[in-house]
């Protein structure tokens, strides 16, 4: 995967398990406030992960979402 940036549609409610799994380009992730859910694995192996936004409502982080990221 050669994508290094992620806007997700702002009605999304979950990033389903293993969906971003591997994409080793990935730097930065913006969440919308509509996000629920990040399910297991979510981002794992996504080595180049520096910057992830979250919305000011709590999303629920289920566990190894961010497996082997940067930080």
């Amino acid at each position: 995967c050669r994508v290094k940036t992620v806007q997700l549609h702002d009605r999304i409610t979950s990033i389903e398990k293993n969906a971003f799994y591997g994409a080793e380009k990935l730097e930065r992730i913006n969440f919308p406030d509509s996000l629920k859910i990040i399910r297991e694995n979510a981002f794992k192996d996504c080595f180049n992960l520096k910057e992830v936004i979250f919305p000011d409502n709590g999303i629920e982080i289920e566990k190894c979402a961010f497996l082997c990221c940067k930080e």
